[in-house]
């Protein structure tokens, strides 16, 4: 049991660790202009950068204008292109 229990505790360990590392990524506000598709904006490596960004280009924008959005980088709200 104890031998097992050496085994499993640092593969859970490593888990814990890759899972923290892969939450870690650079965060996209996308602006959604009149043309009614997504186009990046502003990049920063916080959501929470991210967020303050979007909040204080949504206090200066005319509401027909652009409607902002925050997305990980490895979302793209893009329509996929055709092949």
């Amino acid at each position: 049991m104890l031998r097992a229990l050496r085994l499993v505790l640092p593969a859970v360990a490593l888990l814990a660790l890759a899972s923290s590392a892969s939450a870690e990524c650079a965060w996209v506000l996308w602006a959604y202009l009149p043309d009614g598709k997504p186009h990046p904006a502003y990049t920063s490596p916080t959501r929470e950068e991210c967020i303050v960004m979007r909040n204080a280009r949504e206090e200066n924008r005319r509401p027909e204008v652009a409607v902002y959005e925050c997305f990980p980088d490895t979302i793209d709200p893009r329509e996929p292109k055709g092949k």
